[in-house]
């Protein structure tokens, strides 16, 4: 037997903020392969998904305890 649950309402997706360091790093990844746009392409699709996924609120706020948290409030999606 399968079950599926269908959200009627879709929850509003949180916005996602990089540290600046995590932006400085993406921006020097970025200089040191301007030549290289597909794979460039491919890595901002990627981080792209990342940001998307933890917008998630269901995942953001883990709701279904599947994560590591820490006593700061700081939670480790992996």
């Amino acid at each position: 037997m399968e079950f599926c649950l269908n959200e009627d309402v879709i929850l509003t997706k949180l916005i996602v903020v990089l540290s600046d360091d995590i932006q400085e790093r993406i921006n020097n990844i970025d200089w040191y392969n301007r030549n290289n746009i597909d794979a460039l392409s491919q890595w901002h699709n990627y981080l792209d998904g990342l940001v998307n996924y933890i917008s998630n609120p269901v995942i953001a706020w883990d709701n279904m305890n599947w994560y590591q948290h820490f006593p700061n409030g700081t939670t480790i999606i992996i």
